[in-house]
């Protein structure tokens, strides 16, 4: 229908333009007069105007939302009072959006723990050494548990996760291949269905497991990190690695 508008618009203002330069082509009259070619000036006018109402507004997707777009140097900072302000009790948490390690986060569409965080330089794949993944530095490997809070079918995308140094305020992007073989080890080669991978649609309130990996300066210290998600929501929260 947006198309059908749109050509008519397009047509009509040809038709006014070679109504400008030649009447006769156009209008059933041998007059030669260019005034009734602004009649089609008015037709194209009134049919943009149709194509752009039926046009439908582009939505915001809030899967393909990055985290870096939300806050650009909102890396948690683990100072003695925002410790003591996550860490007294979930309420606190639950207002400063920022998380003790092992504790469920409620952010956007998500509820999300940490469960466990390993390094290496080696993802193996079930499929075959070919497929491994590995780095002269370190990858640092994120378990979640996520559980989809919305009320219809819900997916991540790796921009709704960054890894951040509040020490250094540096921030790292997930590294989706190797993110993509650990958990297609689980949900692919050993059909484990409590995991799931990026872009798997998973319905309400299901939890369900997931890796998120990032790869990292070798002298990296996890205690120093904190994962950041915006749950596919305009805020952000963190979570302590440890």
């Amino acid at each position: 229908m947006t198309v059908i508008f749109f050509l008519l618009s397009i047509i009509a203002l040809v038709a006014f333009i070679v109504g400008l330069i030649k009447p006769s082509t156009i209008f059933w009259t041998k007059s030669g007069k260019r005034s009734p070619a602004f009649v089609y000036l008015a037709a194209a006018i009134v049919f943009f105007i149709i194509y752009l109402m039926v046009t439908p507004a582009v939505p915001t997707s809030s899967t393909a939302r990055p985290v870096s777009s939300l806050a650009p140097n909102s890396v948690p900072s683990k100072t003695e009072s925002t410790v003591t302000k996550a860490e007294s009790n979930s309420a606190s948490s639950e207002d400063s959006k920022i998380y003790k390690f092992g504790e469920e986060g409620k952010i956007g569409d998500w509820a999300i723990t940490v469960k466990d965080v390993q390094t290496t330089n080696l993802i193996k794949s079930e499929e075959g050494s070919d497929d491994n993944k590995k780095t002269d530095q370190i990858f640092i490997v994120i378990k979640l548990q996520m559980k989809n809070i919305s009320n219809s079918s819900a997916q991540y995308s790796p921009d709704n996760f960054a890894l951040g140094n509040y020490k250094t305020s540096a921030r790292y992007d997930c590294n989706m291949e190797a993110g993509e073989t650990e958990n297609q080890n689980k949900t692919i080669f050993k059909k484990d269905s409590s995991y799931f991978g990026v872009y798997d649609n998973i319905n309400p309130n299901v939890p369900k497991q997931t890796y998120v990996v990032f790869e990292v300066p070798k002298d990296t210290k996890v205690g120093d990190m904190a994962l950041i998600t915006n749950g596919n929501s305009d805020e952000a929260a963190g979570f302590y690695l440890k």
